[in-house]
C-alpha cells in the first residue's frame, strides 16, 4: 500500500521575494561607492599632511614667436610694402594723367562752343583759316603738335619724350 500524500493545499507555502531590479542595481551602487570612499580615506591618510594631495607640476612655457622674428615673413611685409608704393605711385602718375586730359577736353569744349558761337553769329572763325606758325627752339616740335590739337599722351609717343615731360613743357608754355 502506499501512503497517503497530503495535498498542497493543506500546506502553507513560503514566500520568496524576489528583488526589483532597481532596488539591486541601487543597492550595488552604494556598495561601490561605500567601497571607494573607504579606499581613498584609507590613501588620504597615508600620505604626510605637508604633501599637497595633488603634485603640482609647472606647465612649460610655449616659445611665443613674433610674426617678424620669421625671417621669411618679414621679406614677404617689405616686398608688400614696396608693391604698395609702386601701385600708389602708379595710380597718382594716372590721376595726373587723367586730370590733365579731363582739362584738355574742356578746353576743346570750350574751343568748339566759341567756333559755334561765331558760326551761328555769321562771322567767319579765324580758326578756319589755315595757319602755320613755326616755332624755334628745342620744344618746336612739341609746340606744333599741341596747337594741333593732339593730346600729351599722343605728343610724347611722337617725340619719344616722357608724359610728364611734355606735361611740364606745355604748362610752362602757358
Amino acid at each position: 500500500m502506499r501512503p497517503k500524500r497530503h495535498s498542497h493545499s493543506n500546506v502553507p507555502k513560503a514566500r520568496v521575494h524576489v528583488l526589483d531590479p532597481n532596488l539591486f542595481v541601487l543597492l550595488a551602487t552604494a556598495l561601490l561607492a561605500g567601497f571607494l570612499l573607504r579606499r581613498t580615506y584609507r590613501r588620504v591618510g597615508r600620505r604626510k599632511k605637508s604633501e599637497p594631495a595633488i603634485a603640482r607640476v609647472p606647465r612649460p612655457e610655449p616659445k611665443r614667436r613674433k610674426l617678424m622674428d620669421v625671417p621669411e615673413l618679414a621679406q614677404y611685409e617689405v616686398q608688400m610694402h614696396e608693391t604698395a608704393r609702386e601701385l600708389s605711385a602708379i595710380l597718382d602718375s594716372k590721376i595726373v594723367a587723367l586730370q590733365v586730359l579731363t582739362q584738355q577736353a574742356q578746353q576743346k569744349i570750350d574751343h568748339l562752343e566759341r567756333l559755334l558761337n561765331q558760326l551761328e553769329s555769321g562771322e567767319k572763325p579765324a580758326a578756319l583759316a589755315q595757319t602755320s606758325i613755326h616755332y624755334a627752339g628745342e620744344h618746336a616740335q612739341i609746340y606744333a603738335l599741341a596747337d594741333q590739337g593732339y593730346s600729351h599722351a599722343t605728343i610724347a609717343h611722337r617725340t619719344h619724350t616722357p608724359l610728364d615731360q611734355v606735361q611740364k613743357i606745355l604748362a610752362a608754355r602757358k
